[in-house]
């Protein structure tokens, strides 16, 4: 009758020592957090072992001012007030690049210095402020040709600014308006 005991003793001890090691074994899988990541590999979000979802906390400005932030259970932002299904996100604005450029009748001068080229890179727009200085300045002003525009007259202590899409190298040359003469050469580098 002892060694029945003894054997049932065994059982009982291997039956504990089994279930102790499958809850080890099995039962830590569920105990890990797991991030949410976006398309662009940026986590967003966790998922946790009971299955709460938590987002982090962003907002997105949308085009009426309001803001809305991310929502379980992709953690993506919510889609702004009064935006329908149909729309689609609005483009990107291209970025512009700005150039305050002085001229009188010796040259082009960005930041005080006589320049000959600006450089852009390619369909980069272009924004570039032409300043007629009040010294060294024909009295009929300067005009400004080229790369696919003409700016007309701007007189003497004025101003004008063209905006434009650089595809090409180009060059700008600013004139005497009444005579056409030729005064400097500003070239428009793409690349």
């Amino acid at each position: 009758m002892a060694s029945k005991g003894l054997i049932i003793g065994i059982v009982v001890l291997a039956v504990i020592v089994v279930g102790v090691v499958a809850i080890m074994q099995f039962g830590s899988q569920d105990t890990q957090d797991t991030d949410i990541v976006n398309a662009d590999g940026i986590v967003v979000g966790t998922v946790y072992p009971d299955g709460t979802i938590v987002c982090t906390e962003e907002g997105k400005i949308c085009p009426d001012g309001t803001v809305v932030g991310r929502v379980a259970p992709d953690c993506e932002f919510a889609r702004c007030p009064n935006q329908t299904s149909q729309e689609t996100p609005q483009e990107p604005q291209p970025f512009v690049k700005e150039f305050v450029i002085e001229a009188d009748d010796g040259g082009f001068y960005l930041n005080g210095a006589d320049i000959g080229s600006i450089s852009a890179s390619a369909r980069e727009a272009l924004k570039i402020t032409f300043n007629v200085r009040t010294t060294n300045v024909y009295y009929g002003g300067l005009q400004f040709k080229g790369c696919d525009l003409d700016t007309g007259k701007v007189s003497s202590g004025g101003s004008t600014t063209v905006e434009f899409s650089a595809t090409n190298t180009c060059t700008i040359t600013s004139y005497w308006p009444s005579s056409s003469r030729v005064k400097d050469n500003l070239q428009v580098i793409v690349g």
